[in-house]
């Protein structure tokens, strides 16, 4: 009986020092409660980085399309420079020839 008894204590203590080790290892409600708060931060501050990427995304293509625009108008006014420059030319030539026909006579 004696022996009995000792067993019953032996594994009362086992139980409780189980019980102290659960009782440890879990997690507070204010811990999870600072765990959820931690993690909505993070989703905040990664919605808010997410929303800033998009609006730096849209703002390059604006600027994209302006430069490629930008583009577009100095090739136009080069074109119109050359072909200004050609017909200069052409003008100064005949305004040379011109000029001979009325010196040579």
């Amino acid at each position: 009986m004696k022996k009995v008894i000792h067993n019953k204590w032996v594994g009362t203590i086992f139980c409780l020092l189980l019980l102290g080790l659960f009782l440890t290892g879990c997690a507070t409600t204010s811990q999870l409660e600072n765990l959820e708060q931690r993690v909505q931060q993070v989703e905040d501050t990664s919605n808010m980085a997410l929303e800033k990427a998009e609006a730096a995304e849209m703002a390059a293509d604006e600027c994209s399309m302006d430069a490629e625009q930008s583009a577009q108008r100095a090739e136009a006014a080069a074109e119109d420079a050359e072909m200004s420059a050609r017909k200069a030319e052409r003008m100064a030539d005949k305004s040379s020839k011109i000029f001979d026909k009325v010196t040579s006579k």
